[in-house]
């Protein structure tokens, strides 16, 4: 685990959701990996040019950039080959940033989906938007092409850890899923090594029946993230149909969705209670089908409870019940997200809130209200309040921004590095559509004001300086001049 949890303590929470644990992964044999009839599926695990050459223009305009977690080699080497890019063609790529998006998926997974349903390079057809297509046209002779020929082997390497398994981890989840015939014929695997870790995103052309799953670099197994994609392709979109309002009323559930959405949350992935529902249901299908150890399932509900997945211990309980019947998950899902104890989801929030350890020394104080919160990744802290009218430390440009913390904007010196950004803690909020905004030091910063707020540091708090500077950053943003 990476964070510490209310009372009861730590290691009273992990025995009893250890118990817990143990209670979810009994009776499994009887049921919950049999009965499925998915049919002839075709896996393959191959890297991908369009979603290659995407991500190198992302990472060309400063996309979800991160001062304090390192680079991966492929990421740096990318990054590093990119400083003789425009500053045409780098505008071009922050405009249309800051344009995507739809306030139902963060500007990363609208892109992709875009990209996967369009033809390979040089040509970049069928895409739906002209900006893009000459964005990545342009993109592929100057940098990418090349690019993508130099990494093919890292990305290949990344893969190699699927290539004997995918097929057999497909397999298990439609199985688990009891799919009379798969809702895909053929899946391709994507191995992105330029995608921020832990991103992951399917999609599914449902006239060709071609599905495609993009896995970004992972802390440990990508098989439980690939799983995890296979279950949202096997869900359909009418299990969730009642969570729409009705009657100009919103779903009882709505208010568990708006208080996880405040938790640290799963890189900004969940924009609609569907899709809040849809990954929690994902998830919960993983840790049935794929059973770890108890423990380690326990480390993965405390986990998952702590980054705003509120629903997955109890859809488990309720995947208990589906696998005692004969039916499907798509004829059983809408009785499991039904029977959902939301009255006893919303206390237990209330009583067992994520907790943090203080941060490092050097941190500035914070005033009342505002709290630093180590993120889901465990390496780095952020604050989290209300903020006010937050006014510039420094002369700088402001742009738009989607980080693993949401969407908002990020300010940069006038050097181009960035100083600090401020975001909507699990937004997935349209773009605030900032292209370029030049202000000075002490100029008040409109665009998110009187709202709850994430701000994070864009430099290290590793000398007297940064830490004076940091103390300067929270005075200007959170002060009362």
């Amino acid at each position: 685990m990476r964070h510490l949890l209310g009372k009861p303590r730590r290691a009273t929470r992990i025995v009893l959701i250890a118990l817990v644990a143990a209670v979810i992964l009994s009776g499994l044999a009887a049921g919950g990996c049999t009965g499925g009839r998915g049919g002839s599926t075709h896996v393959s695990v191959e890297p991908d040019p369009r979603t290659f050459t995407l991500f190198v223009g992302l990472l060309g305009a400063g996309y979800a950039s991160d001062a304090d977690t390192p680079l991966n080699p492929t990421q740096q080497s990318v990054l590093d080959a990119l400083a003789d890019l425009g500053p045409a063609e780098r505008d071009s790529w922050k405009a249309l940033l800051a344009d995507s998006g739809d306030g139902s998926a963060p500007p990363e997974f609208a892109l992709t989906d875009q990209v996967l349903g369009g033809g390979p390079p040089p040509d970049f057809t069928g895409l739906g938007s002209a900006a893009l297509q000459s964005n990545l046209q342009s993109l592929w002779v100057s940098h990418a092409k090349t690019l993508y020929e130099k990494t093919l082997e890292a990305q290949t390497q990344m893969g190699a850890a699927l290539t004997s398994t995918a097929e057999d981890t497909v397999k298990q989840a439609l199985a688990y899923a009891r799919v009379e015939t798969s809702p895909f014929g053929s899946l391709q695997v994507i191995p992105n090594p330029l995608a921020a870790t832990g991103f992951s995103r399917s999609r599914l052309d449902p006239e060709t029946r071609m599905a495609s799953v993009v896995l970004g670099p992972g802390d440990g197994d990508l098989t439980r993230a690939l799983a995890r994609e296979v279950f949202r392709l096997c869900l359909d979109q009418s299990l969730f149909q009642s969570l729409e309002p009705a009657g100009g009323l919103a779903h009882p559930l709505t208010p568990v969705f708006e208080a996880s959405r405040a938790w640290p949350f799963s890189q900004g992935r969940c924009g609609t209670l569907t899709d809040f529902a849809r990954e929690n249901l994902a998830r919960a299908c993983v840790l049935r089908a794929f059973p770890p150890s108890p423990e380690d399932t326990a480390s993965t509900l405390a986990e998952d409870w702590d980054a705003g997945f509120t629903l997955v211990k109890d859809l488990c309980d309720g995947l208990a019940d589906y696998e005692s019947t004969d039916q499907s998950l798509s004829q059983r899902g809408g009785a499991v997200l039904s029977g959902l104890p939301i009255g006893s989801i919303t206390d237990r929030m209330v009583a067992q809130p994520p907790t943090h350890p203080r941060p490092p020394e050097g941190y500035p104080a914070l005033p009342e209200g505002w709290e630093w919160k180590l993120t889901s990744s465990g390496k780095k802290y952020v604050a989290f309040g209300k903020i006010g009218t937050p006014r510039a430390p420094c002369v700088g440009t402001v742009r738009s921004l989607w980080s693993n913390n949401g969407a908002g904007f990020l300010l940069e010196d006038w050097e181009g590095d960035p100083v600090v950004a401020i975001t909507i803690p699990g937004s997935n909020e349209a773009s605030l559509g900032i292209r370029s905004v030049d202000v000075e030091k002490g100029e008040v910063l409109p665009w998110i004001t009187d709202r709850s707020a994430c701000i994070e540091f864009g430099f290290k708090l590793d000398d007297a300086n940064a830490v004076a500077f940091a103390r300067e950053v929270v005075h200007w943003l959170l002060g009362d001049e």
